[in-house]
């Protein structure tokens, strides 16, 4: 069950008219949700993430938090979820009314698509698509927007599951792997990990009672496999934070100066320039080499 097949266009046709009517105000009135997080955290991320990649480099530090902390090996700060590229190429209001609706479309369309593979019809599961989507929990975390491009991926990975269930090719493999990637890089490690122990139940409850112990066991070393390869993910996203903390500037002041005391040259000045000999270290001087006299 897929959303290219022929008998699945106009659910998706709907949930979208659906998706969009609920956006209604921020599609014709430019308006869109404002609330605590949004304005002090996610849009400030979003605009520091606009201005590095528009300098042309990672935004691997973030100047403006504290005395200062990284940026891209901060799972919240989601510098490296795919979507987010709306934000780089629109203004900041516009990307942010995009980046909900469509989020909120992805999370009907995975949950059409779960219903439909739990084989209910297609009236039940475009309602069902619809509850979850545009539900109570949706819109009290769109506050959090975040913790959304997270949620809206939860259907998805447990189609994928179930795909990875049904097939075991390395196709649905990759595809579940890349499902969690993205789903992680969405910013919110709690419902990370809070989807990861539903997909854990689901695993353990509902697919020996389908397959067997036999395909159970089949199947859990290919979900297996796929968070293996979905793992490298926050590996790559943490990696450089050792690297930027010895790049930053305390650090770098800090083997500046020692560089600079002991070579005996200040540090602003010219090159091969030395600092003049202190009156201790002249006495200094001149007591040893009266000594070897």
């Amino acid at each position: 069950m897929t959303l290219t097949q022929n008998n699945n266009r106009w659910p998706i046709i709907v949930l979208a008219i659906c998706a969009a009517a609920f956006f209604w105000d921020g599609i014709l009135l430019n308006h869109a949700f404002l609330l605590r997080d949004t304005f002090c955290d996610f849009l400030p991320y979003r605009a520091l993430q606009k201005r590095a990649r528009a300098a042309g480099h990672l935004p691997v530090w973030n100047p403006f938090s504290g005395c200062g902390q990284p940026f891209l090996g901060d799972p919240q700060c989601a510098a490296l979820y795919p979507l987010h590229v709306v934000f780089d190429v629109l203004p900041l209001p516009t990307a942010l009314i995009v980046s909900q609706l469509l989020h909120t479309f992805i999370a009907a369309c995975g949950a059409y698509l779960l219903a439909r593979q739990w084989r209910c019809s297609k009236p039940a599961a475009i309602v069902s698509a619809i509850a979850y989507s545009i539900g109570t929990c949706q819109i009290a975390w769109m506050e959090f927007l975040y913790a959304t491009c997270v949620l809206a991926w939860v259907p998805w990975v447990l189609w994928a599951t179930g795909r990875v269930v049904t097939t075991r090719k390395s196709a649905s493999i990759a595809l579940l792997a890349f499902i969690v990637a993205v789903q992680y890089l969405g910013g919110n490690t709690e419902l990370f990990a809070f989807s990861c122990i539903i997909l854990g139940l689901y695993s353990i409850i509902v697919i020996p009672a389908h397959v067997g112990w036999r395909g159970a066991i089949r199947s859990w070393g290919a979900i297996a496999i796929a968070f293996v390869i979905a793992g490298a993910t926050p590996t790559i996203a943490i990696s450089p934070t050792p690297f930027i903390l010895l790049l930053s500037p305390g650090n770098v002041q800090t083997r500046g100066n020692k560089k600079a005391k002991k070579l005996g040259r200040t540090r602003g000045g010219p090159r091969g320039h030395r600092e003049p000999p202190s009156t201790r270290t002249v006495q200094r001087r001149r007591y040893v080499h009266r000594s070897r006299r």
